[in-house]
C-alpha cells in the first residue's frame, strides 16, 4: 500500500479500507502497519490519533487527523489484544524518559496497545505547533487515545488509564479502597520521584563530571533515602508498596528503582526495598518498559 500524502486518506476511509466481520486480525493487522509506514514522512507526526476497532459485528481500519511524522522520529508498538476489543493508545515521548517510562509499563501491564512515538531531548519535536497544541508546557510524555483529547502530566495520565482501563486490585473502584492506592501513588510522586530525578539523577548522569557538585549529591541522597525509608517499613509488612497485591502505586515508585540501584552511588542498607526491587525486575514488563539504557542522557 502506497500514499503519497496522508492526508489524502478519508479519515473514516469509506471507499478505502473496509474490513467485514470476517476478516482475520492477521490480515487487518498488516493493513494498519502498511497504513502506519506509508504515511512516514509525510508531515510532522500523527497529530491527533489512531484508533483501531475490531468487535464481533465489525473490523474496520480508521485513521483520525493523519499528519504523519518525521522520519528521524521513530516510534514503537505494543499491542495487546483485550477481552472488550482493541484499544490504540499513542504516546509521546522517548523510551529513555522515565516519565515515559512509568506510562509506558502501565499500559503494558494493563493489556493495551498503543504506538509510541520518540520525541523529546536529541530528538526534538516538542517545540512544533503540532506537539504546543497537545501539551502547552513542552514536556513528555502526552497521551491520546482514540480521538480525545491529549492528556499530559504523568500522574494524570496514569490516573486516567486506571480509571478508564484497569480493574482491581490495580485500581478498586470502591472509592476508599482506591484512595489506599492513590495516596501511595501520590507520596511516590510527589516524595520520591522529585526527589531523585533532578537533584540525583540529573546531577550525576545529565550533568558534567567536572561541573558536579558531590556534596550536594550527597545531601539530596541522604534526603532521598529518607523517604524510602518509609517505603522500606512498609514494604517489610506487604508484598507490594499498597498491600498484597500489585498496583498503580508501584508503577509511580517502581519506574524510579532500577536507576537509582544503577547509578554510581552508595547506597542505604533497605532490605526491603531492594527484595521489592528484585522482584519487579523479574517482571518481564518491566525490563521492557524501565530496564532501559539511560547512557544517551549522559553530559
Amino acid at each position: 500500500m502506497k500514499a503519497s500524502n496522508a492526508e489524502g486518506l478519508d479519515a473514516n476511509l469509506p471507499d478505502g479500507i473496509a474490513l467485514n466481520a470476517e476478516a482475520s486480525l492477521v490480515k487487518y493487522a498488516v493493513l494498519w502497519v502498511s497504513c502506519c509506514e506509508s504515511m512516514q514522512g509525510a508531515h510532522n507526526y500523527f497529530d491527533t490519533s489512531k484508533m483501531v476497532y475490531f468487535r464481533q459485528s465489525m473490523c474496520k481500519l480508521r485513521i483520525d487527523a493523519a499528519k504523519g511524522r518525521p522520519k528521524s522520529h521513530s516510534y514503537q508498538s505494543v499491542k495487546i489484544n483485550r477481552r472488550d476489543g482493541y484499544v490504540m493508545l499513542t504516546v509521546y515521548g522517548r523510551a529513555d524518559s522515565s516519565n515515559v517510562q512509568a506510562v509506558m509499563w502501565c499500559i503494558a501491564e494493563l493489556g493495551l496497545s498503543c504506538h509510541r512515538h520518540d520525541i523529546g531531548h536529541r530528538f526534538g519535536g516538542t517545540d512544533t505547533p503540532e506537539f504546543i497544541a497537545m501539551n502547552p508546557n513542552r514536556t513528555v510524555p502526552v497521551l491520546v487515545d482514540s480521538s480525545g483529547p491529549a492528556i499530559w502530566e504523568s500522574g494524570a495520565i496514569l490516573r486516567y488509564l486506571s480509571n478508564r482501563y484497569a480493574t482491581a486490585p490495580f485500581w478498586p473502584s470502591d472509592p476508599s479502597d482506591r484512595a489506599q492506592i492513590d495516596k501511595w501513588a501520590e507520596w511516590s510522586k510527589i516524595s520520591v520521584a522529585t526527589n531523585f530525578t533532578v537533584p540525583i539523577f540529573w546531577a550525576l548522569v545529565r550533568t558534567p563530571s567536572a561541573k558536579r557538585n558531590y556534596d550536594a549529591l550527597q545531601q539530596a541522597v541522604l534526603k532521598f533515602e529518607d523517604r524510602l525509608k518509609i517505603a522500606d517499613h512498609q514494604l517489610s509488612r506487604n508484598e507490594y508498596l499498597a498491600g498484597n497485591y500489585f498496583s498503580l502505586a508501584d508503577i509511580s515508585l517502581g519506574h524510579i528503582l532500577y536507576r537509582y540501584f544503577d547509578i554510581d552511588i552508595t547506597r542505604a542498607d533497605l532490605p526491603n526495598l531492594r527484595a521489592y526491587y528484585d522482584r519487579l525486575a523479574q517482571r518481564a514488563l518491566y525490563q521492557t518498559h524501565v530496564m532501559i539504557s539511560y547512557e544517551a542522557l549522559r553530559e
